[in-house]
């Protein structure tokens, strides 16, 4: 389980640099943003894995001003390969379990630090009966049953003295997190070639251990122009296998792993225009096509069917900056590019922003303008 070899990541990355702008589309001169991205007709996905093109529909929608349904602020989420769905509530500290159809299951929790207790919950993830809590407060991840017992804790500050950026449990020992330290923005992709995209917990002993990918293996090396910092994680199975998707938060990149043989299935680098102010924090990277002069809102929500990537354009010349929309694509965990378009903030699909997903689908979460909610949207082939 040896890292990729230099070589032959820097031939995949010229191959994958002229199919990226092939598919890719930048903005052109004096476009509007609804034409940056368009639904792709089936011949665009263009590939040798009899993939099909998919689309999104919205299913059901879960949030209300009062009831059961009533979030003050949804700070993390996370779904069962079942369908059940466990809701932290950052005013309330209190995590809901519920289903699609609304079906309130169970609610526990409340704020403070003692047993049952939590005080700034940032990631979620099931594993079996078994939810996973990670508090990043307390700095522990803790093991509840579905009655909101707690089972046990790890103190994650003596691991991971940075926290997790994303949690997902492979199988009964082991998880993943995402790596905070990787690395960080002032830091370039080759300055470390030992930080890993991915870190595996143990979770009998608390030991971590590093995955086989490191920050170097798939991100080109150009001082100046490349950040990599994959922050965003999530964890999937197809066809019963699990697989890691991970998405650089500087740019619209992302990463498959299989989490067996913690080898990289696939990576794409979508080249696209971020319209920002020169900073001189960060000289010389605006505007560009493959990266962002700075992190935005993104995330990277998986599915049976493959992963959503996500990232959000501000217009960074009004003041306050305004939401522009967001940048999707769905691809299959081999890289097929099935789905692929700007949302304005104004359309009806612009639904937030995608936090954890299941089967066929995925969890929109939205906290203003208006009630807080879930949005559940189903990733079907396009008819």
């Amino acid at each position: 389980m040896g890292a990729v070899p230099p070589n032959a990541t820097r031939s995949f990355l010229a191959a994958l640099s002229i199919l990226t702008l092939l598919l890719g589309c930048g903005e052109p001169a004096g476009g509007h943003s609804s034409q940056l991205f368009r639904d792709l007709p089936p011949a665009e996905t263009a590939n040798s894995l009899s993939a099909k093109p998919v689309e999104l529909r919205q299913v059901a929608h879960i949030g209300s001003l009062s009831g059961p349904h009533a979030f003050g602020q949804i700070g993390a989420v996370a779904a069962r390969d079942d369908g059940l769905i466990a809701v932290y509530d950052q005013q309330s500290c209190e995590i809901t379990l519920l289903r699609m159809d609304d079906e309130l299951t169970r609610r526990f929790g409340r704020c403070g630090g003692g047993p049952g207790e939590y005080r700034s919950v940032v990631n979620l993830a099931f594993r079996g009966d078994t939810l996973l809590v990670n508090d990043e407060d307390a700095s522990s991840l803790f093991f509840v049953d579905l009655s909101g017992a707690q089972l046990r804790s790890i103190r994650l500050s003596n691991v991971l003295p940075h926290g997790a950026a994303g949690l997902g449990a492979v199988d009964d020992t082991t998880l993943i997190v995402g790596n905070v330290l990787l690395p960080s923005e002032d830091a370039r992709a080759g300055d470390d070639p030992g930080r890993q995209l991915v870190l595996f917990l143990q979770a009998r002993d608390a030991t971590i251990q590093t995955g086989a990918v490191r920050a170097s293996d798939v991100a080109e090396v150009n001082p100046g122009r490349r950040i990599a910092e994959f922050a965003e994680v999530c964890l999937g199975r197809e066809n019963g296998k699990p697989v890691i998707a991970v998405m650089n938060a500087w740019a619209f990149e992302g990463v498959t792993i299989d989490a067996h043989t913690r080898q990289v299935m696939s990576h794409t680098l979508t080249p696209l225009k971020w319209h920002v102010p020169f900073s001189p924090r960060y000289p010389g990277r605006a505007p560009s096509l493959a990266y962002r002069p700075g992190p935005h809102v993104s995330a990277v929500a998986c599915t049976a069917r493959g992963a959503l990537y996500w990232a959000r354009r501000n217009d960074w010349e009004a003041v306050p900056p305004r939401n522009m929309g967001a940048y999707a694509e769905f691809r299959g965990y081999d890289g097929s590019l099935l789905y692929k378009r700007f949302i304005p903030a104004d359309d009806s699909l612009y639904l937030g922003l995608p936090m954890a997903g299941w089967g066929e689908y995925v969890i929109f979460v939205r906290n203003g303008p208006d009630v807080p909610h879930l949005s559940i949207v189903q990733v079907r082939p396009r008819s």
